[in-house]
């Protein structure tokens, strides 16, 4: 049998341990924010909220209901009709 042997490269590698960056604390923990949509608190690298489902939007602005899209488009068609006649 074989014996083992690595393929790495000391010099490249080095012995330079861990950086200053690595021991600064608690690394792995993210902050946290309020969800937009139910108010709990969630990781602020989440892209939909654990609790309520709902999606988060980039800049943390919540989604228009679809009841107010629904009335805008029947105020510009009243506009328009209104306009028309």
């Amino acid at each position: 049998m074989a014996a083992w042997h690595d393929d790495w490269d000391d010099e490249l590698v080095g012995d330079e341990g861990p950086q200053e960056c690595d021991l600064a604390g608690d690394s792995d923990d993210y902050a946290t924010v309020a969800c937009p949509h139910c108010g709990a608190e969630i990781s602020e690298l989440a892209e939909q909220c654990p609790h309520c489902g709902d999606w988060i939007t980039p800049g943390g602005r919540p989604r228009r209901s679809p009841w107010f899209v629904l009335l805008a488009i029947l105020v510009l068609v009243s506009f328009f009709w209104w306009l028309l006649r």
